[in-house]
This record gives structure tokens, sequence and C-alpha cells, in this order.
């Protein structure tokens, strides 16, 4: 009796996958790819990147202050711009997804199918959706930059600086709040915005979409790792725009802003390289793993977008783990190396 149980407890677990967890995970991926890739680096760089930072030997203990510093404000403020930036533009999305005739003309429709019964499964739709979903991150780099470098002294004293803290007023006691008043009508009428801002969205989308060079050139990258292409992309240009921004801070102590200038860069580069690197060689372990994954959802309708989901959330897992974990301990010696190199050839 006691085998049998475990028989049927083996037949009856799902396994993990398609357990629900992995699933909803990947769907959501798939859906808004950036704003998983902010949560997932926000999570790792709150203890992995701090702890790989401070754990360089010999180098500047300020130093490696100020890069958990921006470390910490980089995350925070990739998590909330995503959040704020990236969702309607995939909300846009979702609507052509769901309508597809409504926002398509029928030779977008005919030309992107490629022998798919629905367009928004064959590879090529796909492609050309995912460039505005992913490509949104781009939006926020300038934003991002800006405001990293404005938080960076922030952080600096909240986490490193032994400061006083300020007395925070609490509400005054005689505000009340009349509960009688009802904000549903108000509420119900931002919807109704937001719902036409995203309609509006969708066939500017829509529009480019139909262009017959957008429909050539999804065609012919729909098989690439456009995913790892694009977050890539993004990251030279945040990377860029915040190097700048820190050049210009009078926030930010000068002695510091050598290092941490090329903390972030030299992070950026190995991050990069590196990660082309791991893709290529775990190219055939993942096309394995994603056979498994096939045979084990095979009858699911939405096994497209959990596909969609693993080819973005790969990149996400090598990038996060090099640039979070492994490259910050190589990038914060290398930086003490120049600045201190740089240093000696002055003086």
């Amino acid at each position: 009796m006691k085998i049998q149980s475990i028989n049927n407890l083996k037949t009856n677990f799902k396994g993990v996958l398609n357990s629900k967890l992995l699933l909803n995970g990947l769907e959501f991926t798939a859906k808004n790819g950036t704003l998983v890739s902010a949560g997932a680096m926000f999570g790792l760089s709150a203890i992995c990147r701090p702890l790989s930072i401070l754990a360089a030997p010999k180098a500047d203990k300020k130093d490696k202050q100020y890069a958990c510093a921006k470390s910490l404000a980089s995350s925070a403020v990739g998590l909330g711009l995503a959040a704020l930036i990236t969702t309607p533009v995939a909300k846009a999305i979702e609507k052509i997804d769901k309508n597809p005739e409504k926002f398509l003309n029928s030779d977008t429709i005919k030309n992107l199918s490629k022998g798919a019964k629905n367009v928004t499964k064959s590879g090529a739709y796909k492609f050309s959706a995912q460039l505005f979903k992913l490509g949104s991150g781009i939006l926020t780099s300038y934003p991002k930059a800006a405001l990293t470098t404005m938080f960076v002294p922030a952080f600096m004293a909240a986490v490193f600086n032994k400061q006083s803290k300020t007395d925070i007023q609490s509400p005054q006691n005689d505000t009340q709040i009349d509960k009688s008043l009802s904000f549903k009508g108000k509420y119900n009428g931002i919807n109704g915005l937001k719902d036409k801002f995203t309609d509006k969205l969708a066939h500017k989308f829509a529009d480019i979409i139909n262009k017959p060079s957008v429909q050539e050139f999804s065609k012919k990258h729909a098989d690439s790792n456009f995913a790892q292409h694009i977050f890539c992309a993004t990251d030279v240009v945040t990377t860029g725009l915040t190097v700048n921004e820190i050049t210009r801070s009078k926030r930010i102590n000068s002695e510091n802003k050598k290092a941490l200038i090329i903390n972030s860069s030299v992070a950026c580069g190995l991050t990069i390289g590196a990660s082309y690197g791991i893709d290529k060689i775990t190219e055939k372990p993942m096309n394995k793993f994603v056979e498994k994954f096939k045979a084990a959802n095979k009858n699911s309708p939405k096994l497209d977008k959990y596909l969609e989901g693993i080819k973005i959330a790969k990149p996400i897992a090598v990038l996060g783990g090099l640039y979070y974990i492994a490259i910050p301990f190589v990038s914060t010696i290398l930086a003490d190396k120049f600045k201190n190199a740089n240093t000696n050839d002055k003086a």
C-alpha cells in the first residue's frame, strides 16, 4: 500500500516543467520582459551585488561603498521606471494580441503569419511585438541615468553614513477623511482614459508593424537572440548616460567619481562580452530543456507564450548573474587599479 501511494504521488505530481509558478512566470515574462528584468535586477542588487563589491580585496572602502550605493539606486529607479513606462506599452501590444484584425491590415496578417493559424503565434509577429515591449526599456535610459546619479548620495547616507534620522511628523489627528465620499466615478474615469490611451498607442504600434519594411525585418530576425541584443543595447546606452551624469554631478565626491565611472564601464563591457559567450556555451543544454518543456506542456493552449517567455528569461538570468554576482567583484578591483595607476602617473 505504501509503494502504491508513492507511485500515485509521482503520477499526480506535475513536476517543475509545468508547475503553475513557472508557467505564470513565463507568461508574464512574455508580456512584459523589461519589467521582469527590472524586478530581477532589483532583487539581485539588494543583496548579491553589494556583497560581491564589498568582498573585493584591497579596493578603496569609500569607492566600494559608492559602487554599492549606485547599484542600489540604479535598480530601485529602474524598477520604478519600468513599471511606469513599459506597462502601457505592454498593455497596448496585448490589445493587438487579442484582436489583431482590428489593428493590423489583412496584408500584414497574411505576410507575418507564415502558415500559422493565428498571426500572433508566428515568430515574425512575436519579434515585432517584442521590439516594442523590450525596446521600451531604452526609453527609461536617460531618466534612469539622471535619477540614479541623483540618488547615489542619498543611498550613501542611508546605508553607509551614520547620520541622525530627522523626525518625520505624523499626520495631524484632526485630519479626517470623509468616508462617505465616493471615488468610484473618478477611478472609472481614470481607467477609461488609460484604456483610450493604450488603444491609441496600439494603433500607433500597428501602423509601424503594417509597414512592409518592418515586416521583412521581423521575418528576417525572428529566430535571432533579439532579447539579449535589446537588453545589452539598453545597458550600453544607460551606462553611457550614467557615466555622463556622474561626471557632471556636484553631489558625488570628486575623488570617488573616477572609480565609480570605471567600475560602471568595466562592469558593462565585461558583462556583455561574457553573456554572449555563456549564451553560446549553454545553447545545446537550453535546446534540450525547451524540448522537454514542450513535451510536458504539449496540450497547453499557451505553449507559444511560455516558449516566448523562456526566450526572454534566459538572457535576463545570464545578464543578471553576471552583472550582479560575478562581474562586480572583478570590476571593483580593476577600477581601483586603474584609478591608482592614473594617480601615480600624474604624480
